[in-house]
C-alpha cells in the first residue's frame, strides 16, 4: 500500500491537538510558551476547513504588525538606528496599524470585515516598503545586525500578505484556484507526458486536483451558503467536489492505479474535474 499523505498541511494543522499561537514577534510564533516557525499561508488556509470556512470565517492566530513596544525590542536587538524613514516614527506607525488591523476584527477573518483588512494590508504594505526601502540604501554599519533586521521587517509583511490572501478567500476563495492554475498545470502536463506512472498521477491528483486548484473549490464548496454564488457556477463547485472526492482513496493507497482499467477510469474523471475547474474560472471572472 502506497500512499501520498493529506490535503497539504491540512493533516498537521487541524482540530485535532492543534497548537494555540499565544504571539507572534518577527519570523517565529511563541506556541504555547515555545518558539516555532510560522505557519505558512497554506496551513493557515487548510486549517480553515475545520474552524468555521464554511461559514466564511478565516481565524488569523496573531495581529500581523508590531506594537511600538515590541519593535523597541527589535530595534534593540538588532541595533537598528532610529529616523530610518522620513515620514516619521515608524514603530509609532506601526502600533497604529496594529490597532487598525485588531479594530477591524483580524483575529477572525469573514466576508464581513474582509475588505477592511485589504485595506489595511494595502497601507501596511506601503509603511513597510518604505522602512525597507530606506534600510538597504543605508550603510550596514548603522546596525548591528541589517539583515536581520531587514528579515524582520519582511516578516511583517508575510503576515500583511497572509491576511489579505484570507480576506481575499473569504471573499472569494475561487481566486485561490484561479492564483494556483499555473501550478496545476504543470503537474498536469507532466502526467500527461508519462500517462502510466502511478506515483505522477497520484502526485497530480494529490497536490494539483485537490491542493493547487481543489483548495478554492472545496472552500467554495462549503461556503456556496455564504457566497451566493451563481447557479450555474455553484453546480459545477458541486459536481468538481463529487469528481475530485472518487479518488479521495489514492492520499492513502495508490494501488488501484497499478490497474490499467482504473487508470483510464481515473483519466476520465481527472480531465472531467480539469475541465469543470477551467470553467470555474472563467464564469467567476
Amino acid at each position: 500500500m502506497r500512499g501520498l499523505g493529506g490535503r497539504g498541511p491540512a493533516s498537521k494543522v487541524g482540530d485535532h491537538g492543534r497548537q494555540v499561537i499565544t504571539r507572534c514577534n518577527g519570523l517565529t510564533t511563541e506556541t504555547n510558551g515555545e518558539r516555532m516557525a510560522w505557519p505558512t499561508t497554506a496551513a493557515i488556509v487548510a486549517d480553515t476547513r475545520n474552524v468555521g470556512a464554511y461559514r466564511g470565517e478565516f481565524v488569523m492566530p496573531y495581529n500581523p504588525m508590531p506594537t511600538r513596544k515590541e519593535w523597541q525590542q527589535e530595534k534593540k536587538k538588532h541595533g537598528i538606528p532610529d529616523k530610518i524613514i522620513k515620514s516619521g516614527s515608524f514603530g509609532e506607525k506601526a502600533e497604529k496599524l496594529q490597532k487598525k488591523f485588531g479594530n477591524a476584527g483580524v483575529a477572525k477573518v469573514t466576508t464581513a470585515n474582509a475588505t477592511a483588512l485589504i485595506a489595511c494590508a494595502g497601507e501596511a504594505d506601503v509603511l513597510l516598503d518604505e522602512w525597507s526601502t530606506a534600510a538597504k540604501a543605508r550603510k550596514a554599519a548603522d546596525f548591528t545586525n541589517r539583515a536581520e533586521a531587514i528579515k524582520t521587517v519582511e516578516g511583517y509583511k508575510t503576515a500583511v500578505k497572509l491576511v489579505r490572501e484570507m480576506a481575499e478567500a473569504a471573499l472569494n476563495p475561487i481566486g485561490i484556484s484561479k492564483a494556483n492554475w499555473k501550478k496545476f498545470e504543470a503537474r498536469w502536463n507532466a502526467a500527461k507526458r508519462d500517462p502510466n506512472n502511478v506515483e505522477k498521477l497520484a502526485h497530480m491528483y494529490s497536490q494539483g486536483i485537490r491542493n493547487d486548484i481543489g483548495q478554492g473549490f472545496h472552500d467554495a464548496y462549503k461556503m456556496r451558503a455564504v457566497l451566493h454564488l451563481p447557479t450555474n457556477v455553484e453546480a459545477k463547485i458541486v459536481e468538481y467536489e463529487a469528481t475530485a472526492a472518487k479518488w479521495h482513496d489514492l492520499v492513502d493507497d495508490t494501488d488501484p492505479l497499478d490497474d490499467a482499467t482504473e487508470r483510464v477510469k481515473f483519466w476520465k474523471d481527472m480531465t472531467k474535474a480539469a475541465n469543470l475547474g477551467k470553467q470555474i474560472i472563467q464564469l467567476n471572472g
